[in-house]
């Protein structure tokens, strides 16, 4: 799971300030270590070679003065994941090879200036522990490859590379049309274990969630 963050500077207080963002396979994206959003697994299936839908959030109260950072992570989704469709072809990267985030950041300061921060060949990329995600096929996580603090301005970002910028036709892109994918339930779970065999979790149905 590609990681990807850009640090800037704003000269004043913050008056408003909207994020508009999208991607090649889903992505999770944070302002100074807080998510903009509560939504998951955005930005949702489209036909990818026909559009790709973006999403608007206020984020205003999320930015101040001084030294900021905007962080994202970015998993295969139905981009470059498994589909299901053909097993026996490998079945993955239907629609492409190279996982993108397509970010623009509108600010309007107090002192009646404005600023954009965009996605471009400034931002810095590395990874962490989410060696990898597949919406069918799960998750493999190594805690020991966590980056703590990396979605929070400050960060000691020297072994981070420069991104790629891969081409794409904004044009492609349009505001999002279906309603967000969001949590609606906790439930509890069963731990299953036999000896020397790994831990298996029953949450007493079939269901579209994660583990905590």
């Amino acid at each position: 799971s590609p990681l990807l963050r850009h640090e800037f500077d704003l000269p004043a207080e913050v008056e408003k300030a909207r994020l508009y963002v999208t991607s090649l396979g889903v992505h999770r994206v944070s302002i100074n270590g807080q998510p903009v959003t509560d939504e998951l697994l955005n930005p949702g299936w489209s036909s990818y070679d026909h559009r790709l839908l973006a999403a608007t959030y206020d984020v205003t109260a999320l930015l101040s003065s001084g030294r900021n950072v905007v962080s994202g992570a970015l998993g295969d989704g139905w981009y470059r994941g498994r589909l299901g469709w053909d097993p026996a072809g490998g079945d993955r990267a239907r629609y492409g090879t190279d996982l993108g985030l397509i970010a623009q950041l509108e600010i309007e300061l107090t002192d009646g200036s404005s600023m954009r921060v965009v996605t471009n060949e400034e931002w810095l990329a590395s990874t962490g522990e989410i060696r990898s995600a597949d919406l069918y096929d799960g998750s493999v996580i190594d805690f020991r490859a966590r980056q703590a603090g990396w979605e929070r301005a400050g960060f000691d970002a020297a072994g981070w590379a420069p991104v790629a910028v891969i081409p794409y036709d904004r044009s492609l892109i349009r505001a999002r049309m279906a309603s967000p994918v969001r949590e609606v339930e906790t439930l509890p779970t069963t731990i299953l274990s036999q000896p020397g065999s790994p831990i298996i979790l029953d949450g007493g149905q079939n269901l579209a969630g994660f583990v905590r």
